[in-house]
C-alpha cells in the first residue's frame, strides 16, 4: 500500500556544512577534521577519505556536528544527491557546505529509511528534477528541504529500513565478489605476461629507439572548440588497453598547428602521466593525426612492437616502477624523462609478438567471462534499486516478504 508523501523540512532539520575556511579569524577558534563530499560515495556508502581540517568558531562547531542517525546528503558536482546515513556520532568533527546535513526530529523520522529514500529518489530521476544545471548541478538545502518521500510511521520506517539493511548486505556481498572476479581477471592477464619475460636481459626503453613526446599542458584550453575541430586524447580517456572516443574533447587547427610535436600517429603508445598513472594504450588507425593534451606518447622504435610495449606498461612489474618514481603529494605524476628509463626485456619482435598472441587468446576467453559478470553487476544493480523502491514507496509489506536468514 503506498503511503503519503511529505517534504523532507516536515520531518528533519536541514543544514548546509560551514564554508571552508583556511584562516582563523579568532583566538578562540578551533580546527577541527570535517566531512566532505568524497566521503559520500554511491550505493549509501561513507568512506574514510585522506582526513582535512578547516577552522570553527566554538558556536559553528557545534551548529555542525555530526551525529549517529543523520544523513549527509552530497550538494552539487558529479555526485550531487548522494547520500549516507552515520552509524555513529563522529565527536570533533564538522561538515563542509559541500554536504547538507538532515537530522531526523524525534519520533517522526528515522535516519536509515531517509537515507533509502533519497536513494530512490536519486535512481529514479526525482532529485534531478530539482537541481539547478545552468552550470554545476546543485541539490542545494532548500531544494533537499522542499523534495517530497513518502513517509510511513516510524515503526514502519524502520522496519523498512532493517528490512532493506539485511537484504541489501547479501546482495552487495554478491556484487563485492564479482567485482573481485573481475580484478583477479585482470591480474591474472599481467602475471601470464609477466612470466613471458622474466628471463629476458632489460635495458632502459629509451635504447630501443623510442620518441616519447608530452601532450599539449601550456594552457590547451584556449585552443579547445566546440565547433569541428581536432579530436585530442586526454588522460581519462585512457584506461589499460583502451582509449575512449565517446567523450573526446576538439582543438582549433591553430591549436593543432601550434602543438604537432604532440600529433598522435596510428601505432603509438600513450601512457597517463597524473591520475591513473601509467596505464597505457596503443593509438587505433581512427585517431590517426589527432592531438593529445597532458599524456605521454611514445613512437616504438623497430624493435619494439606497439602491442607489446602496451602490455608491458600495463603489467605488474611496470605498475611497481610507476609508483616507485611518480613524483607529487597530491597526485601520482610520472614524466617524459622516468618514462624513458622504464627498463624493457630486449626480445627479438618475432618472440615479442608470440607474448602478444598468447595474451590475446587469453584476453578473448577472459572478455567473454568478463562481459557476463558485467552483465550480472548491472542486474544486481537493477534488483537492488528495484527493492529500494518497492520497500520505501510501499509496494509491498516488508513484514510479510522472506527476510535474509
Amino acid at each position: 500500500m503506498s503511503c503519503p508523501e511529505v517534504q523532507l523540512r516536515r520531518v528533519c532539520g536541514v543544514t548546509l556544512g560551514k564554508m571552508l575556511r583556511t584562516e582563523p579569524t579568532s583566538i578562540s577558534d578551533i580546527q577541527l577534521p570535517y566531512l566532505r563530499a568524497a566521503h559520500v560515495q554511491p550505493r549509501g556508502v561513507l568512506i574514510e577519505a585522506e582526513e582535512k581540517r578547516m577552522w570553527f568558531s566554538a558556536t559553528e562547531a557545534e551548529a555542525n556536528d555530526l551525529r549517529a542517525g543523520d544523513i549527509v546528503v552530497v550538494e552539487g558536482g558529479a555526485g550531487y544527491g548522494r547520500s549516507a546515513v552515520l552509524a555513529g556520532d563522529r565527536p570533533g568533527w564538522g561538515f563542509q557546505n559541500s554536504i547538507v546535513r538532515l537530522r531526523p526530529k524525534t519520533g517522526l523520522a528515522d535516519g536509515g529509511f531517509i537515507n533509502y529514500a533519497l536513494q530512490a529518489a536519486l535512481r529514479s530521476g526525482q532529485i534531478a528534477n530539482f537541481v539547478s544545471t545552468a552550470t554545476i548541478p546543485h541539490f542545494t538545502a532548500e531544494k533537499v528541504a522542499a523534495l517530497p518521500v513518502p513517509m510511513p510511521s516510524l515503526d514502519e520506517q524502520r522496519r523498512i529500513a532493517d528490512y532493506l539493511d539485511d537484504q541489501l548486505q547479501l546482495i552487495d556481498s554478491v556484487r563485492l565478489r564479482r567485482a573481485r572476479q573481475l580484478t583477479l581477471l585482470d591480474e591474472k592477464l599481467a602475471q601470464h605476461f609477466g612470466m613471458s619475460v622474466a628471463n629476458c636481459e632489460w635495458k632502459p626503453l629509451k635504447r630501443f629507439g623510442v620518441r616519447v613526446e608530452v601532450g599539449i599542458v601550456i594552457q590547451p584550453a584556449r585552443w579547445y572548440t566546440d565547433e569541428s575541430g581536432i579530436p585530442a586524447v586526454r588522460g581519462t580517456d585512457i584506461s589499460p588497453g583502451h582509449i575512449a572516443m565517446d567523450n573526446l574533447v576538439s582543438i582549433s587547427r591553430e591549436g593543432h598547428e601550434a602543438n604537432l610535436k604532440s600529433e598522435l600517429h596510428a601505432g603509438d603508445v600513450v601512457v597517463v602521466r597524473t591520475g591513473q598513472a601509467g596505464a597505457a594504450a596503443v593509438v587505433p588507425s581512427e585517431l590517426n593525426c589527432a592531438n593529445a593534451i597532458d599524456i605521454l606518447i611514445v613512437r616504438p622504435g623497430p624493435d619494439l612492437l606497439p602491442k607489446f610495449l602496451e602490455l608491458l606498461i600495463n603489467s605488474e612489474r611496470a605498475r611497481k616502477f610507476v609508483a616507485e618514481f611518480s613524483v607529487g603529494s597530491l597526485q601520482a605524476h610520472f614524466n617524459v624523462a622516468m618514462l624513458r628509463e622504464m627498463p624493457v626485456p630486449t626480445m627479438p619482435t618475432s618472440a615479442q609478438q608470440r607474448a602478444i598472441d598468447e595474451v590475446s587468446a587469453l584476453q578473448t576467453a577472459d572478455d567473454r567471462l568478463a562481459a557476463a559478470i558485467s552483465r550480472q553487476l548491472e542486474l544486481l544493480d537493477e534488483h537492488r534499486n528495484a527493492m529500494i523502491n518497492a520497500a520505501v514507496s510501499g509496494a509491498f509489506d516488508v513484514t510479510t516478504a522472506r527476510r535474509v536468514a
